[in-house]
């Protein structure tokens, strides 16, 4: 980060999200045991998976949406929409009138949320941070991931002595933070482009950019194999947990803890492996997480975190890589579509895969799921192609 200035407000605009994240991380924990106890079912708690999921469908809208507008804007607007949207949770905990379908419901939303901050971050940071892009978002996915570790740590704790409400509005407030830190870090106000944008167009742009790129195709079967799953994982990890084993909930926590020290594991891999090639990368990343996955089947129940430490150790690299290998190929104006059609596509298949998983586990068992994500996740490997890429480093040296 060059000069004391840019750092100053690099480190604030950290500090912010960080803040933020410790409290999704918070979310994260509370709601697969929310759900578990509203309804003890397995497919339900993978039905909520896909609720979330279901948000990716309109991350188009959003790649045009944040392309056009003030990343300030953009910023500020989802930051209130998802603290609106959450404070329903621990309201309607209190008051016992939360139920199974509206916790689909609200994840939906807060997804929808969090996909158009998400978005909205990918476009801010190379403009705030022109000379130091790859080593900003790097940093900042870095940051984020180990508050996945801090926030579960915490919510263990709180657990043992408060209840699940706690933590619900922790998680509301947490999304002010950013916002506190406004004047500070100084995200930038850009004007929106002149004109009404032609939305069929302004979407088949995005598709069309990412699509020129050889090595798409392999990166979104791989994305949307790890993708799956990452987000499932964690939800038959806490079942197992819970039904086979039958931990208590403030110990079902640090499987959390696991996952997030896997997530920051995974999050500096793409920038010590910058040398060598994009499929490289993936087959590290796709075995990596089947490895893990093979963990969770063991009946020792140690081995069931530490599984799923090594699945967010293989998808969070290649996340990582993926946006780092988007922002050397596409130009920043059409960086919010490119990035979002490679999220659609990718969370379309988590879509599907989260309720077909969900329908396995309710008749077969989590055995039996989880014997079929290994399968999934293992797949791209067989149609792992190099042509045109191999040898070739996914990112240019560091200079």
């Amino acid at each position: 980060m060059t000069g004391g200035r840019a750092l100053s407000r690099y480190r604030l605009y950290v500090l912010g999200n960080s803040l933020n994240n410790i409290g999704n991380a918070f979310y994260v924990v509370v709601l697969p045991l929310l759900v578990y106890r509203l309804s003890g079912s397995s497919l339900s708690m993978a039905v909520t998976v896909a609720a979330e999921a279901l948000s990716t469908l309109l991350l188009p809208l959003w790649g045009v949406v944040m392309d056009r507008a003030s990343p300030r804007t953009a910023i500020v607007g989802t930051l209130l929409f998802q603290s609106a949207v959450s404070a329903l949770l621990p309201l309607g905990t209190r008051g016992h009138w939360l139920t199974v379908p509206m916790i689909y419901g609200l994840s939906f939303l807060i997804g929808l949320g969090a996909n158009g901050l998400q978005t909205a971050q990918t476009r801010a940071i190379p403009i705030m941070f022109p000379d130091t892009r790859d080593t900003a978002s790097a940093g900042l996915t870095t940051a984020y991931t180990v508050t996945t570790v801090v926030g579960p740590l915490m919510a263990a704790a709180a657990l043992a002595h408060h209840g699940e409400v706690l933590l619900l509005w922790i998680n509301t407030v947490s999304f002010l933070a950013p916002l506190g830190l406004l004047p500070w870090t100084r995200i930038p106000r850009m004007r929106q482009a002149s004109g009404s944008p032609r939305l069929l167009r302004s979407l088949a742009e995005g598709f069309s950019v990412v699509r020129q790129q050889a090595a798409v195709r392999p990166l979104v079967w791989a994305l949307a194999a790890l993708g799956l799953t990452n987000a499932m994982a964690a939800t038959l990890a806490v079942y197992r947990l819970k039904q086979d084993f039958h931990w208590p909930d403030a110990l079902v926590s640090f499987v959390f803890v696991a996952l997030g020290l896997g997530s920051v594991l995974g999050t500096r891999l793409p920038l010590r492996l910058r040398h060598v090639s994009l499929p490289a990368v993936l087959r590290i990343a796709i075995a990596t997480s089947t490895v893990g996955v093979a963990a969770m089947m063991s009946p020792l129940a140690v081995l069931v975190p530490v599984g799923l430490g090594l699945t967010g150790v293989g998808f969070l690299a290649l996340a990582v890589a993926r946006n780092l290998w988007l922002q050397e190929v596409v130009p920043i104006t059409h960086l919010g579509r490119a990035n979002t059609a490679i999220r659609t596509l990718t969370g379309s298949a988590r879509l599907a895969g989260a309720l077909a998983l969900g329908l396995v586990a309710a008749q077969a068992g989590v055995e039996t799921a989880l014997a079929l994500l290994l399968v999934v996740g293992a797949l791209p490997l067989l149609g792992l192609r190099t042509a045109g890429t191999a040898g070739k480093p996914f990112m240019p040296p560091a200079s």
